[in-house]
């Protein structure tokens, strides 16, 4: 009995310091990890630079979308200036064409060959401005 009694008493004194030291061995640790800024994530630890390589990351892609929703505006902003050119111009030739008509300076089959080239860069005028307004 006085082994038993021994053995118990050896036992809980060998094995409580053990299970101690494992506690505080887990709050050092966790003192630790957020000490070097580490975040823990469940069972999962994510270190604090690879916080800062993904802050790097989101400052790029929005840098980068600001860059595209410039170029956007600009290229906009072309298209429109380009419409409008031709516009001018297909008016203009329109009016040269049908003076020419009357004048008889050029044949039937040129006058409808230059009126639909006319009407095909109109047409294609038009839906360059519906693609700029859908924009």
């Amino acid at each position: 009995m006085k082994y038993l009694l021994f053995t118990i008493v050896f036992c809980f004194s060998v094995y409580s310091p053990v299970n101690a030291q494992r506690l505080e061995d887990t709050k050092e640790s966790k003192e630790h990890a957020v000490e070097y800024g580490a975040v823990s994530i469940g069972t999962t630890i994510v270190k604090k630079e690879k916080l800062d390589l993904v802050q790097e990351r989101i400052t790029y892609v929005k840098n980068k979308y600001a860059e595209q929703k410039i170029a956007l505006k600009m290229a906009i902003k072309e298209g429109e200036e380009t419409v409008l050119k031709a516009k001018s111009k297909i008016a203009l030739a329109k009016a040269n064409l049908e003076a020419d008509k009357q004048k008889n300076r050029i044949s039937e089959s040129v006058y409808i060959a230059r009126k639909e080239r006319l009407e095909m860069i109109e047409q294609k005028t038009k839906a360059l401005e519906g693609t700029l307004m859908k924009n």
